[in-house]
């Protein structure tokens, strides 16, 4: 028997991919990132590979130039989103193949048979009557298991999700167009215009409806975050830190020690993230008695870090200056990947950044739009 390594950080994307291949007669591998798929590779006899582009820890490319060291001749086909555009680069590093998002069924079957001859060929060459046949023996499985929706358009030939594109970005347009800073609250956005000095806060509907005005007089705001009860902003011009009430009354506020302080954020640890666009820093700290307790601070791989995300493994900025999106390691500030925003995005000197958890928010100076931007769109590139 066969056996095919699967290497995606989504649990439910590789159960799809076992699930589609299941009478392959393929004994399936699973790997949720890059270095454990390397693990995989040096203990197990693997015939074949299929991973997505972007895995953590080595990706899809460190992965084929690994094998290609040790003089391993094991096939990898290399999953892709529809703007990745280094088909040919994958190619000339030895990938087997690529599969660009959408893709059908059929094609998965086809290349991965391609890949471990006579695997899965049997399925390939099926009679009409043997498919149909296979089809009902599906469904009943699929009863079986509860009868669920998603698993019967799979059988259909209608496919699951990891085989459609992304959501497509979206563009908001706002009545304002100095943004400074962006903050999801789990239910909404918050922004600050730094030139007219007020806060909004605005529903992710369809039209970007204002919910809330606040005028901050004296106080331009760099940045803002959120920590589940209080709205907090920096101000690059009095180089301190407020934490906002109930009507964004300021209730405290401390000397951030920062030549520029811009871009805020607060983890679910309560630790805070700070951007220093002067001296291209990031700083982390915890408000401890009413003062600013700094934890650690360093060099940011992004110049001018606008704006921070923070989800169970990585620290996540924007460089106003190059306009690019880093993935870095929070304990040393490492560059893990970077990545440019779509096409879809018009350019412009970007001055905001934040994450709902799926998605990137970003906003741009001078411009009157903010956009929303699935991580999935964000386009790889080499530093």
């Amino acid at each position: 028997m066969a056996n095919l390594l699967i290497v995606d950080e989504d649990a439910t994307i590789r159960e799809v991919i076992c699930f589609t291949l299941r009478d392959s007669g393929l004994r399936f591998i699973h790997a949720k990132d890059g270095n454990e798929a390397l693990e995989c590779l040096g203990r197990e006899n693997v015939h074949a590979v299929l991973t997505d582009r972007e895995v953590s820890g080595k990706d899809a490319v460190e992965i084929l130039n690994e094998l290609r060291k040790s003089n391993r001749n094991v096939p990898v086909i290399v999953m892709m989103g529809l703007e990745d555009s280094d088909a040919d680069s994958l190619m000339d590093a030895g990938a087997f193949a690529t599969l660009k998002k959408p893709f059908s069924v059929e094609d998965m079957k086809r290349i991965v048979s391609e890949a471990v001859p006579n695997s899965v060929q049997s399925i390939l060459n099926q009679s009409e009557t043997e498919k149909t046949a296979a089809v009902e023996r599906r469904k009943k499985r699929a009863a079986l298991m509860g009868g669920s929706a998603f698993l019967l358009a799979l059988l259909s030939g209608v496919g699951y999700y990891f085989l459609k594109p992304p959501p497509p970005t979206q563009s908001f347009k706002v009545p304002y167009a100095n943004i400074s800073g962006l903050a999801w609250d789990g239910k909404g956005i918050w922004t600050c215009d730094w030139l007219s000095e007020t806060v909004f806060r605005h529903e992710t509907n369809e039209g970007f409806s204002v919910l809330s005005k606040t005028a901050m007089p004296d106080q331009p705001a760099s940045g803002l975050a959120w920590d589940g009860k209080n709205i907090w902003t920096v101000s690059g011009w009095s180089k301190k830190i407020y934490r906002h009430g109930a009507d964004l009354a300021v209730e405290a506020q401390a000397d951030l020690p920062a030549a520029q302080p811009a871009g805020l954020y607060v983890d679910a640890e309560g630790n805070f993230w700070a951007g220093d666009l002067k001296d291209g820093k990031i700083i982390k700290f915890r408000m401890k008695d009413g003062r600013v307790d700094i934890i650690w601070g360093g060099k940011s791989p992004a110049e001018k870090p606008a704006g921070f995300f923070r989800d169970k493994k990585f620290l996540w900025t924007a460089d106003a200056k190059t306009g690019l999106v880093f993935q870095l390691k929070p304990e040393s500030l490492e560059t893990v990947a970077a990545y440019g925003l779509p096409p879809e995005v018009e350019k412009g000197k970007l001055s905001a950044f934040a994450s709902d958890g799926k998605n990137f928010w970003v906003g741009f100076e001078g411009g009157s739009k903010i956009y929303r931007v699935p991580a999935k769109r964000l386009i790889r590139t080499k530093l």
